[in-house]
């Protein structure tokens, strides 16, 4: 990371294919990779050179991004299955059998990966019922369940109390500790990425969302009013990255965007 040097570049051959987002578990002894495969395997492969260290089979495949967490029993690593089981294993690679969630009555496939509360007691996670369900890491129950209606498959994004969804047209603010939701504004085409934003202490901040009509969007945190929409030009492809300075987005045409986050206007292409 601090020179761009090459690390390794060896082909590790896993089992089924890999479609999820890949999570680094850091470790005393060296991080690890950990990369959830369709056909329901869960390795870990050394951060130093590729290679495999464990390999776990779960019972089918696993579609988005292992999660994380710390719980009364240890570090655990959770996966969410095709079939909206959530199942833990150890930093070692063996199944917790007191750890277990369904999303949903019947289970719900995941559409989006986990995303962790500030203070890590629980996870957000959308499912293909079009539910925000928030997952209590401690109890392995469901805290609540949410509907966000709108097509989704973005990650969720946690803003100070808030967790902002992008689902189709519709930004929507649910309250992170009870599920209700705080205020949904419709913008003027499809949300692609996960929003993004900066929220203070006191619950004020400001949210960004692209849209595939070429728009983005600064949006009040509290209020859910926009502060200001700039036209980019082209489809905005996925999550703003906010600095203190510019707000950066990629665009349909292959240009990188960088817009002044007090009045909204374009810096450069």
């Amino acid at each position: 990371a601090e020179t761009g040097s090459k690390v390794w570049d060896k082909a590790r051959q896993l089992e089924g294919g890999v479609r999820a987002p890949l999570v680094l578990l850091p470790g005393e002894s060296g991080d690890l990779i950990l990369a959830g495969t369709t056909s329901g395997f869960l390795s870990a492969l050394k951060a130093s050179d590729g290679s495999e260290v464990w390999r776990a089979k779960t019972e089918i495949s696993i579609p988005v991004a292992p999660l994380v967490v710390n719980t009364p029993a240890g570090r655990r690593i959770l996966v969410t299955l095709e079939t909206g089981v959530i199942r833990a294993l150890t930093t070692d690679g063996q199944f917790d059998p007191k750890w277990r969630v369904t999303l949903g009555r019947f289970g719900a496939s995941p559409v989006s990966s986990p995303v962790l509360s500030r203070d890590g007691k629980r996870f957000f996670i959308i499912g293909n019922d079009q539910t925000l369900y928030a997952i209590n890491i401690a109890l392995a129950k469901t805290d609540f369940a949410t509907p966000v209606a709108g097509l989704t498959d973005e990650t969720p994004a946690v803003l100070g109390s808030r967790v902002l969804v992008a689902a189709g047209e519709n930004l929507i603010s649910v309250g992170a500790g009870n599920g209700v939701v705080a205020w949904n504004l419709k913008l003027d085409g499809r949300i692609l990425g996960s929003p993004a934003g900066n929220a203070s202490a006191d619950g004020k901040g400001t949210v960004y969302a692209g849209t595939d009509a070429g728009t983005l969007y600064a949006v009040d945190l509290s209020t859910g009013k926009a502060k200001w929409r700039a036209n980019i030009g082209n489809s905005v492809t996925g999550t703003p990255l906010v600095t203190p300075n510019a707000i950066f987005v990629g665009t349909g045409n292959g240009l990188f965007v960088a817009v002044k986050p007090g009045a909204g206007t374009v810096a450069c292409r």
